[in-house]
């Protein structure tokens, strides 16, 4: 599919958020702080233990002028595998076709676990119709004028072109870990990835390939210009610079409930989700 650039404004739109639009279902609230822009990815809506309730809570609590889904919003993969659609993942696409009625640019880059809107044009057509718009990687222009590349990076991941069998043995390992997590949390009050990044760091392996994918992604992106890369794919939530390149890895919502935000001064902060009061590993 050929590479498509939406460049984002840089005049900040006002939103009205009247309080006649803040109902249980779409999960608003009067007090919600305004930012410039929300990139979240890997929230995997369909997997079971995709942390929706915390992402509901989450974006209740923001009123952004562009919100940036980098990838694998809705998990394509797991659903072909086994349907586990849930009341508050339809819940979270409520928020957000609320949000493009507000006046918020809700933008869509596509990922491998949700790559089935990459080759049927009628899914990609029948996703804009509902306000998103949706493509390969953006363009983001901040605030203070720095351009950002937006994608999810599963081009640049070597483990992606490993074998199905490795694939197949790499996914089923991560699953594994999410389930201690999930069993941890639930019956132990642990944190929601204490398990996971026990067993990570006992790996170099996971480390080194972090740092590639890093490196290959900076690099593409610092060849074409770019001031920075905001992506996801690798569930390291990360932000850092190097010789005045910024890269922004937003997270995941299965283990790190993370995020980056723009805030109205064109500057970036990585941001991790508070749990909502009455949360419950589920």
């Amino acid at each position: 599919m050929a590479t498509q650039l939406a460049d984002a404004e840089v005049s900040k739109p006002q939103i009205a958020v009247p309080d006649s639009t803040c109902t249980k279902t779409s999960g608003c609230q009067p007090t919600a702080t305004t930012v410039r822009a929300v990139f979240i990815s890997d929230t995997h809506l369909g997997c079971t233990y995709a942390q929706v309730d915390v992402l509901c809570h989450f974006l209740s609590e923001l009123r952004p002028d562009f919100i940036y889904l980098v990838g694998d919003f809705i998990d394509g993969w797991e659903l072909r595998r086994r349907f586990t659609w849930c009341s508050d993942s339809t819940r979270v696409v409520r928020m957000l076709l609320d949000l493009t009625r507000q006046g918020t640019r809700v933008r869509y880059a596509v990922g491998n676990h949700d790559d089935f809107l990459r080759g049927d044009s009628l899914l990609s057509e029948l996703v804009m119709t509902g306000g998103f718009e949706i493509a390969e990687e953006f363009e983001h222009v901040t605030g203070d004028q720095r351009r950002f590349l937006v994608v999810h990076g599963d081009r640049f991941d070597e483990y992606e072109k490993q074998s199905p069998l490795f694939c197949w043995i790499t996914s089923a390992f991560y699953n594994l870990m999410l389930a201690g997590n999930w069993r941890l949390s639930r019956y132990c009050g642990g944190s929601r990835d204490k398990v996971s990044k026990r067993l990570k760091s006992w790996f170099g392996s996971i480390s080194r390939h972090v740092a590639t994918f890093r490196s290959l992604l900076s690099g593409y992106a610092r060849d074409r210009g770019y001031d920075g890369v905001i992506c996801g794919h690798v569930h390291a939530p990360e932000q850092t610079t190097v010789n005045g390149f910024e890269y922004c890895n937003t997270g995941d919502w299965l283990e790190n409930c993370s995020a980056i935000m723009e805030h109205t001064d064109g500057t970036l902060s990585l941001r991790f989700a508070d749990c909502p009061p009455d949360y419950k590993a589920s």
